[in-house]
Formats: structure tokens, sequence, C-alpha cells
């Protein structure tokens, strides 16, 4: 049967990222694209694939049994809704929504339709991320006590306002990039449940939203994390810092060019530095996707591992597979968000139980 995609919304991620799967994944066939711009219908057309500037003709097309819904965020979900309600199954670009109560709902239309509901968190897959996970797990640190994740960028304000820029459209750089952050590191320990959310942000450039971004977290085991988010950052903090009662680890950036680990050792003589700039250690993928690349492709070349979310997909469709990118997990993040906002709101500490 494979995966008949269909895109809603043929922007700049759907067109650049999106409709490129098929290149990678025999599973994938994208045959059909609806947006409301004559440019873009255009645009898909002569890329090769159908058009339809009508939600309605496009969800009769009966080729298609999986839509991507990539438009700003304000609208995946009465999109979603009803793609749903075609008898289609669908996935929404990130952020999955703007509430966790919306999501709630698309559940429910998801749960009473038996479609497939999800969302395109393919960060999962970094190797950035996977790296720091390799390298907690081998115990080199002992106990982690401490977090931090940064994605930090110098990209200063350039050209017309884009939808991100609006907060109607759920816009800001926290809306972005912060719920990718935040479903990673609730994946690392999916039981370990959020006691209290305590966001900051600014709108340096920015007047309408966010551009800067410091959320810091409170697990139930004690764990602290911090996420620092920003746009105008000329020497950003690694991507990764871990800190354990026996050492300490970084990850330096999404392509994984370096981190180091240094750790405890205890002997005759008592506690000694061990380990003094040692390199971390990255998954064997990270060595076969970096071979022969240049530095200005690190992001493709990290995103090389985002093909399995589709890959998981068409298994789904074909097989009945456990979906990956669960709706309760997506719930979670959407909860965490919501609390994030209302700290960034009142400038008070919120405490859960996420």
């Amino acid at each position: 049967m494979s995966l008949k995609l269909g895109i809603i919304g043929y922007g700049k991620m759907a067109s650049g990222w999106h409709a490129k799967i098929p290149t990678q994944l025999p599973e994938v066939d994208l045959v059909a694209v609806h947006d409301i711009d004559p440019e873009r219908v255009a645009e898909a057309r002569a890329d090769g694939y159908r058009t339809y500037d009508r939600l309605g003709d496009f969800l009769k097309d009966e080729e298609v049994n999986f839509v991507l819904v990539a438009t700003p965020n304000d609208f995946h979900k009465p999109l979603a809704i009803a793609v749903m309600e075609a008898g289609k199954n669908v996935m929404v670009e990130k952020p999955a929504t703007l509430s966790a109560r919306d999501w709630e709902e698309m559940m429910a239309v998801s749960s009473r339709t038996g479609r497939v509901l999800t969302v395109h968190h393919n960060r999962r897959w970094d190797l950035d991320y996977l790296s720091m996970k390799l390298n907690l797990s081998k115990g080199y640190i002992g106990k982690p006590y401490a977090i931090t994740s940064a994605h930090q960028q110098w990209r200063p304000v350039k050209g017309p306002q884009k939808w991100r820029d609006i907060p109607e459209h759920g816009g800001g750089f926290f809306y972005d990039w912060g719920v990718h952050l935040c479903d990673q590191i609730l994946m690392l320990d999916p039981e370990n449940k959020v006691k209290s959310v305590y966001l900051q942000t600014k709108s340096i450039h920015r007047p309408l939203v966010d551009d800067f971004a410091k959320l810091q977290l409170t697990m139930a085991d004690g764990l602290l994390i911090e996420v620092y988010l920003s746009t105008y950052v000329q020497k950003p903090l690694p991507r990764w810092t871990v800190y354990g009662d026996m050492g300490t680890f970084d990850v330096k950036d999404f392509g994984c060019h370096g981190g180091t680990v240094k750790s405890i050792a205890y002997g005759a003589c008592g506690m000694q530095m061990e380990k003094e700039g040692e390199p971390v250690e990255f998954p064997i993928e990270v060595a076969q996707v970096r071979d022969g690349i240049t530095r200005d492709d690190e992001r493709e070349a990290g995103g090389a591992a985002w093909v399995e979310l589709y890959r998981n997909l068409a298994d789904v469709v074909d097989n009945g597979a456990e979906l990956i990118v669960k709706p309760e997990q997506v719930l979670r993040t959407m909860k965490l968000l919501d609390a994030a906002f209302q700290s960034a709101r009142t400038g008070e500490v919120i405490h859960t139980d996420i």
C-alpha cells in the first residue's frame, strides 16, 4: 500500500524538506498538494504533483492516505480535523497546535474516526540528541543532576514580517524551537514528571513575539533543566551540557563537531580528574553521515535520521505498527508549553505534575 502523501501548505518546509522524503524512502510517495496561494500551487504543479486550490477537492483525492499539514500554527487544528473527518490520516507540523485543550479536541476526533494523528517531531532523531543520550547512558559522569540544552543563532532581522512574527499565528522563537527542545527533554525519561516551570522571554528585535527565551524546569527526581533559545548570539553555548555527580560532558552543536568528557576518579590520594578533554562518543550514524560533507551541510547531515519518522508512518499504514510520536506524548509537551507561557505572562514559577 505504502504512504501516499498529500501536503496542505506548500511553503519552505514542505517544498524544501517533506517533498524530498520520497527520494530517500521508496515507501513514501508524494502525490498531491493543496495551497490557497496561486504561486505555490503553480510551484507544486511544476514539481510534478497533482494540485488543488480548494480544500474540499483535495480531500476527495482517493489516492491520498496520509496528509501533512504544514501551515501557520493556528490553522493546524481545523485542517487536521477536516482531514480526519474525510477519512485520512494526518501529521501536523510542530507545534501541534496553540494549546493542550486544542490538541485534546484533535485527539478526540482521531479516536472517533479511527484515523492516525501525529506530529512532525523529527528532532528526536537529531544526532546531537542521540549523542547526548548515548554518553549519558555510558555512565561516565555518574548520576546527572542538571542538563542545559541551548539553541542560539546569529540571525539579525531582515526582510518583511512573516507569519512567525505574528502572535495570532503562534509565532515566536519559543513556539518554533522550544517545542522541539521540550519534546527532547520529556522523551529522555517519560516517567519523570515536571514539577515546576519558569519561563522568561524577551522581544529584542521582534516587537510582537519572543526572540529570546530561558526555560527552567525541575523534575520529580530533582533533575534541573535549563533551555536557552536566542536568535542574536555570536558565541553560543554548547548544544548540550550535562552535569553529573562524577563529571560533566558537552556536545558542541547540531553537527556533532566535537564535545568533551571530564570525569572524576577516586584513588589513593583522593579525588582526581580523569579523561580531561576526552572526546564524547557519537553514534555510528554520525560517522556515516558526516563522511565527506562540509560544515555548511551540518543541518542536512544532522537530519539524515529524520526519515525514520516517515518510515514509521509507512509501517503504521502498511502493517499496523506502533506509532512512535504518540498523541499522548504530544499532549504532555503541549501542557508543558501552556505552563511555560503562563509563567512568562505572570512572572511566576508554575507548579505542575506534567
